[in-house]
């Protein structure tokens, strides 16, 4: 991020725009269950024009009165060659180093993830989103295409404590926009398990 105009400029932007005339609802820094439910309930009350939601979130929204749609996070400008849509919290395996059952644990996992695939998903995604939670088609349409352009960052994934919940939520929540602070005083940290990582991922 250091060193990043296109971050800096959409991190101020955001920043300007939600803080200006009252258009966000600000809760406290480490966001709980609890106040999600309080922010949630204010788009449902038809207090709110957009609610940023998860999946699993948005089918809360089924005993809504008012109509809604579903729309994907919005390009940075006209020249973006496609949609980003941001995927938090993946669930990843972890496998004890010392296991003496490698290939038969693997074999299980690729199982276990084929089935996930074929039915579980299907069934999530086809049946309980599309049908179920998606008012229009044009709302089915938009589903398909955020599912089609998934993607995971480690600062809002594997280094959610470091920087998005660690830093970025509080800086946000505090209205400050002094980023070049907030990155050198993380950099270090980051780059530690930025190795860490690469190196676990290059192990075979």
């Amino acid at each position: 991020m250091e060193g990043s105009e296109p971050f800096y400029n959409a991190y101020t932007k955001v920043l300007q725009m939600f803080w200006t005339n009252n258009n966000w609802f600000p809760t406290i820094a480490n966001t709980t269950d609890a106040d999600e439910a309080i922010a949630y309930g204010i788009f449902e009350q038809g207090r709110a024009l957009f609610a940023d939601s998860t999946g699993g979130n948005v089918s809360s929204f089924r005993s809504m009165d008012m109509d809604f749609g579903i729309v994907p996070y919005p390009k940075a400008t006209e020249d973006q060659q496609s949609y980003h849509s941001r995927s938090e919290y993946p669930e990843l395996f972890c496998v004890p180093v010392y296991t003496d059952k490698k290939e038969l644990t693997g074999a299980m996992l690729e199982a276990m993830s084929s089935e996930y695939y074929e039915s579980v998903n299907d069934a999530y995604f086809e049946i309980s989103l599309k049908s179920r939670t998606a008012r229009d088609s044009e709302s089915a349409e938009m589903l398909e295409l955020i599912y089609s352009v998934r993607v995971f960052d480690f600062g809002d994934t594997i280094l959610c404590s470091q920087i998005r919940d660690g830093k970025l939520r509080t800086y946000f929540a505090a209205n400050n926009p002094d980023l070049t602070s907030m990155l050198a005083e993380i950099s270090g940290t980051v780059k530690t398990q930025i190795d860490k990582l690469n190196e676990g991922f290059g192990k075979k």
